[in-house]
């Protein structure tokens, strides 16, 4: 069983543009969190 994880993003704005590259990545990583917030 792999570890689960969740993210909290925090800020807005123009911040969420550079969450929006951080997801991407670290679905090509194959890395899914449980939970997103944020």
């Amino acid at each position: 069983m792999s570890p689960s994880f969740g993210i909290a993003f925090g800020g807005g704005g123009a911040r969420g543009l550079a969450h929006i590259h951080v997801i991407e990545t670290l679905d090509e990583l194959g890395i899914r969190p449980v939970a997103i917030s944020g």
